[in-house]
C-alpha cells in the first residue's frame, strides 16, 4: 500500500491503482476512507450526478456525490466504518481493499456514458 502521511494527518495510500485517504476520527467512531475521480471535461453536471445515483442505488457500502464548491467536477467517495469497540489492523486492511474493489467495480459496471477519467 505505501502510505504516506500528510499535513492534515491524513494517511496517503494506493490500492490497486486507486488513490486513497484514510483518517481515524478523534471525535467520533469512525474510521474514514475517501477518493475524489476526475471526470472528463465534457462530461455534464447532469451525467455526474446521475452516475452517482446509480452508484448509490447499487453500491451501498459507500456513498457517492458530486461535490458543488469543488474547483474541477468531480465525483467524491467515501466509507466511514464504525470503531467503537475496537478495530484490528486486518480489518483496516479489509475494508481499505474492499472499499477499492467497490470503487472499481462500480465504476466498471454503472458509468454507462463512461465519463470518469
Amino acid at each position: 500500500m505505501q502510505p504516506s502521511q500528510d499535513d492534515d494527518g491524513h494517511v496517503k495510500l494506493v490500492v490497486d491503482g486507486i488513490h486513497l485517504s484514510a483518517r481515524a476520527l478523534p471525535d467520533r467512531p469512525y474510521f474514514a476512507l475517501s477518493t475524489v475521480f476526475g471526470v472528463k471535461s465534457e462530461a455534464a453536471r447532469l451525467q455526474c450526478l446521475e452516475l452517482c445515483n446509480r452508484l448509490n442505488d447499487h453500491m451501498i457500502m459507500i456513498r457517492f456525490c458530486v461535490p458543488e464548491a469543488a474547483d474541477k467536477q468531480c465525483i467524491y467517495v467515501d466509507h466511514f466504518t464504525v470503531t467503537e469497540g475496537g478495530i484490528t489492523g486486518e480489518e483496516i486492511v479489509a475494508v481499505t481493499h474492499r472499499f477499492a474493489k467497490v470503487i472499481r467495480d462500480g465504476f466498471s459496471k454503472y458509468d454507462t456514458d463512461d465519463i470518469i477519467n
